[in-house]
């Protein structure tokens, strides 16, 4: 059977530790951006939670729970900006990078998970999914993971939200729709976080076929001086 060329690894065992090394840093610098525009939604969220909680707009919106999460996750971005604040140096990535692929992971788990829950509380009042859809496909399309790593966050956030969903959702029709859209949704997302993680390593490999052939040319020019 043919592997779809997005599931694919040209990455060679020479050039492995540098490319995972770039990948990492890369990822770090893709995640501030997103970590600050979150913390900075987030702190609009908690307004806007604040204000409708004074003047009182709805007794059926569970307004400390969303504080919360809103909280949490603005805990969480920051403490990801001062990590990744200690690794600006490709050198110190090149000397923690397993631990900051577990980190990233870990992170990455967090932010789908945390759309799982809040998409679960979402059941009793809007009864969609979502800012759960908005976590999965940000992060898709943010972060670049290989195949295998990329399935823990994929399975946990699922997992949890398919699973607690039908407790949290009373009527069966807007569960099959629910179902039914997720189906179709994740394999979207999935296929798409494929996509960009093949073209990054198509654009390192060429990358390295670039600077190989910049340095031969280099070699032949010396010797044609000579």
């Amino acid at each position: 059977m043919k592997i779809p060329y997005f599931l694919k690894n040209h990455i060679a065992d020479s050039e492995r530790e540098n490319f995972e090394t770039d990948l990492v840093q890369d990822n770090l610098r893709r995640g501030k951006t997103l970590a600050v525009v979150t913390i900075g939604f987030e702190t609009v969220l908690i307004i806007i939670n604040l204000v409708t909680l004074i003047l009182k707009v709805d007794n059926r919106f569970a307004f400390d729970a969303y504080l919360v999460m809103y909280s949490i996750m603005i805990m969480i971005n920051i403490a990801y900006l001062l990590v990744i604040k200690k690794f600006n140096d490709r050198n110190k990535i090149y000397e923690k990078k397993k631990q900051l692929e577990l980190f990233l992971i870990g992170y990455i788990t967090f932010m789908m998970v945390w759309g799982s829950v809040v998409s679960l509380m979402d059941q009793r009042l809007y009864g969609q999914l979502m800012t759960f859809m908005i976590n999965m496909i940000v992060c898709s399309v943010v972060y670049l993971l290989d195949n295998k790593k990329i399935i823990i966050p994929y399975v946990t956030s699922v997992l949890i939200l398919t699973l607690a969903l039908p407790y949290c959702q009373n009527s069966s029709d807007v569960l099959i729709g629910h179902y039914v859209n997720l189906f179709v949704f994740i394999i979207i997302s999935w296929l798409a976080s494929r996509i960009i993680y093949h073209n990054y390593c198509e654009n390192f490999i060429s990358r390295i076929l670039l600077n190989k052939s910049n340095s031969l040319l280099e070699k032949e020019i010396e010797e044609n001086k000579k």
